[in-house]
């Protein structure tokens, strides 16, 4: 449900009890904004020095570092950014079972359908809810990373 704002001008959470936010010449709510531009163009200036179809784990680590560091992902999503324990395995669909490979860390390669799968495994073998939920958040920030001369959307 999106914020309403009510007759006399102040926007109120929906969802959290919290301090009122007079809009739009309070300085408060400019602050706010312009923290979030702040931030999106930090998280936008990041991600264009990556190209999230073709990088390698080690180059997943050094960008999850930066977005955490510029106050773009959480503490969750940089742990499993950074250490990526489903790359160690490669799932066998047949044998439901996992096999370890090489990590080979400096190798380019498809990060996102990497993490796509890996979801689909964790999902496929009703991993902790806790794990998909951090899984699935990564999927998407790294789709919205996705170059934009794809054709897989």
């Amino acid at each position: 449900m999106p914020h309403e704002l009510p007759p006399d001008g102040i926007y109120l959470p929906d969802d959290e009890p919290g301090e009122e936010i007079a809009a739009p010449d309070d300085p408060r709510a400019e602050a706010l904004v312009a923290e979030a531009v702040e931030l999106a163009a930090a998280v936008l200036d990041i991600a264009a020095d990556y190209n999230i179809r073709h990088m390698s784990p080690n180059d997943l680590a050094e960008m999850s570092r930066r977005l955490y560091d510029a106050g773009g992902i959480g503490l969750a999503e940089h742990a499993v950014m950074s250490f990526q324990p489903h790359l160690l395995a490669d799932y066998n669909a047949a044998a439901g079972l996992y096999r370890q490979l090489r990590l080979r860390p400096d190798t380019p390669r498809d990060l996102l359908a990497e993490w796509r799968e890996h979801l689909r495994v964790l999902a496929a073998s009703h991993a902790d809810p806790a794990t998909v939920a951090v899984t699935a958040a990564i999927a998407e920030l790294l789709e919205s990373f996705q170059p934009l001369d794809t054709d897989d959307r």
